[in-house]
């Protein structure tokens, strides 16, 4: 399965993911910031990002900005996704793990 590197400053976002995607057998590695996650996709060069829009020193956007000017590291697919806890229920966007489980496969198409 995916090599997917999950980017957000909350660490229980970061957790819900990925348990999600480690369940359906994906490799999950974590960074809580743009900075953190541009050293890890030195290292690990990851085959898929999902990143969380608003973060504090460097936004999902900027994040994105810098991963595309890297020329050491092959280009991951990169998912934006926004959540919220709202009434005791984590809500994520997209939230469908079946989504995700496309797109990391389409990510791994794509690098073959």
């Amino acid at each position: 399965m995916a090599k997917i590197l999950i980017v957000d400053d909350k660490p229980l976002n970061r957790s819900v993911l990925a348990t999600l995607l480690s369940y359906k057998g994906h490799h999950t590695l974590e960074a809580s910031s743009g900075i953190e996650a541009l050293h890890q996709m030195e290292v690990e060069n990851p085959e898929l990002i999902i990143t969380d829009i608003l973060m504090p020193q460097m936004d999902g956007y900027e994040f994105v900005r810098k991963v595309r000017e890297l020329r050491t590291v092959r280009q991951p697919g990169i998912i934006f996704y926004s959540a919220t806890i709202w009434r005791g229920k984590l809500k994520l966007w997209p939230a469908p793990v079946e989504y995700l489980e496309l797109s990391a496969n389409r990510a791994n198409r794509m690098m073959c």
